[in-house]
């Protein structure tokens, strides 16, 4: 039988006999969820301040006094392993940089906030990703029959205009095909670009198959109305997604040495004069910063990040080779694992699959949050990152029953998991 994650067994009080009874989700509650999922599956509604978007979906879970509850109830109950992992993870990110100990704590927060609405059945994610792809289908129409330029005004940098003005989120109405060949522009609904809506989506369709739901219609639209690189993406999460439902025993330290690997293997085989100008500018961007770790950086600064001895970004040769190809912007912000090795070092690498393992993800599931963070930070506290550590969780087994006839199986889904709101 498989073995429950003890953090999920915290938080769920009525299986604990000595234990008060949970508080029931009212209609404050199902009010409040409905306002979060329409800002998490928004962020073009979400102001930016100082340089950094201020996602307006973190504070919705501060007028909920039954989350309230039910958070500070389980976090006493947490597993000693558990707190010794986010702590010394939040200690070392303090230590490189208290921006990055900002990011995780801000992660977990509507992480946690995510599980609990979907343990009280009020999560309403598909409803408000149902809304967003009614805005893209508005967007496609518009741009089919009035044509590119008036589809611009529904487009996410006008409604982000609209609603904030000069604090208005960084957003792109890159209504465009990237199929060669093909008049097959890509849309956005209200993400902030359509790279971005491609990626919530797939880890949305993901979501589904994790908990062995059909996947509806108005998602496949949206897939096809948002096709973007990170759509590629969807074939090969579905296959994480699947190969970790059924091994959950593969631990999450195991893939450490295979990034290694696969770091090494991309510095020696691809990282070449060789190979320099026939590898794509999107390719380039999402990769180079892995021929970076063994390229440019010594022992020192792969060990705890670009701390020890700090080099400026614009001295490596494999960010000279991104910029030569892409924008400036789009290669200084570091994607994908690389970015957390680059920033808090290996080190740092090994305390966050120890932290990750700790909330009960092993493998497949990190393999999961690396494939549909391959665009962006691991770190990076928008949505559909937030969504992939949950979509991980759900994998893993997380606060599911174990069937009581040994088969370890995951139980049959409940009624209302099963609703399709699509």
């Amino acid at each position: 039988m498989r073995p429950e994650t003890d953090w999920a067994l915290a938080f769920e009080p009525e299986r604990r006999p000595e234990a008060a009874p949970r508080m029931r989700a009212g209609l404050w509650s199902r009010i409040l969820s409905h306002a979060f999922f329409l800002l998490f599956t928004s962020p073009v509604l979400s102001p930016y301040v100082a340089e950094k978007t201020i996602y307006l979906f973190w504070v919705i879970p501060l007028f909920d006094p039954v989350f309230l509850r039910y958070s500070t109830d389980g976090v006493q109950r947490l597993p000693g392993q558990l707190w010794l992992a986010t702590g010394a993870l939040m200690l070392w990110f303090l230590l490189v940089s208290p921006e990055l100990c900002l990011r995780w704590a801000l992660m977990l927060w509507p992480l946690a906030y995510l599980w609990y609405t979907h343990e009280h059945q009020i999560f309403y994610l598909y409803v408000w990703m149902g809304f967003n792809v009614l805005v893209a289908l508005v967007q496609a129409g518009v741009y089919w029959t009035l044509g590119p330029a008036t589809a611009m005004l529904v487009g996410p940098k006008n409604i982000a205009d609209v609603v904030w003005g000069a604090y208005a989120t960084r957003s792109f109405s890159n209504f465009y095909s990237i199929i060669p060949g093909f008049d097959l522009p890509r849309f956005s609904g209200l993400s902030r670009e359509g790279g971005f809506f491609a990626a919530l989506l797939a880890v949305t369709v993901l979501l589904r198959v994790a908990n062995r739901q059909r996947v509806g219609g108005m998602q496949w639209l949206g897939v096809l109305l948002s096709i973007s690189k990170s759509t590629a993406f969807l074939f090969l999460g579905w296959m994480a997604t699947v190969l970790g439902a059924r091994d959950r025993r593969t631990p999450a330290a195991l893939f450490l040495p295979l990034l290694l690997a696969f770091c090494i293997i991309y510095y020696l085989v691809v990282d070449t004069p060789l190979m320099e100008g026939r590898i794509s500018a999107t390719f380039t961007q999402r990769l180079y910063p892995y021929a970076a770790l063994f390229h440019d950086m010594d022992f020192a600064n792969l060990a705890v990040g670009n701390h020890a001895s700090p080099k400026p970004l614009e001295q490596f040769r494999s960010f000279q080779l991104c910029v030569n190809v892409e924008s400036y912007l789009n290669c200084v912000e570091m994607p994908s694992f690389a970015a957390l090795i680059f920033s808090a070092g290996i080190v740092g690498m090994c305390l966050y699959l120890w932290q990750l393992s700790a909330l009960g993800i092993g493998f497949w599931g990190v393999v999961l949050v690396f494939i549909l963070t391959s665009n962006v930070s691991p770190l990076s506290n928008t949505s559909f990152v937030v969504l992939s550590y949950f979509l991980a969780l759900r994998v893993a087994g997380a606060g599911s029953t174990p069937r009581q006839d040994g088969s370890g199986a995951a139980p049959e889904p409940s009624e209302s998991e099963t609703e399709d709101y699509w």
